[in-house]
C-alpha cells in the first residue's frame, strides 16, 4: 500500500492560499470601481496620457480654434502632473 502524499497537498494549498491573498482583495477593487466613471477614466489615462500626447491633443484643438478644448487638455496636464511647453 502507497504511503499518502500530504506534504505535496499541504503545499499545493499554501500556495492557493497566497495565490487568493494576492488576487481577491485586487479583484475586489478593480470590481468595485467599475460604476465610478471618474476612477475609470483615471486608470484609462494611467498608461496613455503623457506630454507628448498632451501637447498633441492642445495643437490639435488649437488647430481646429477650440480653445476650450485646449485649455481643458491643460487643465488635465496640471492635475496628472504632466510638464507641457
Amino acid at each position: 500500500m502507497r504511503k499518502p502524499r500530504i506534504g505535496i497537498t499541504l503545499l499545493a494549498a499554501a500556495l492557493f492560499a497566497a495565490a487568493a491573498t494576492y488576487a481577491v482583495p485586487r479583484a475586489a477593487d478593480a470590481i468595485s470601481g467599475l460604476d465610478d466613471p471618474a476612477r475609470v477614466a483615471n486608470g484609462a489615462l494611467d498608461g496613455a496620457f503623457d506630454a507628448m500626447t498632451a501637447r498633441r491633443e492642445i495643437e490639435a484643438a488649437l488647430a481646429a480654434q477650440d480653445t476650450e478644448l485646449a485649455q481643458s487638455f491643460v487643465d488635465l496636464a496640471g492635475a496628472r502632473h504632466v510638464a507641457i511647453d
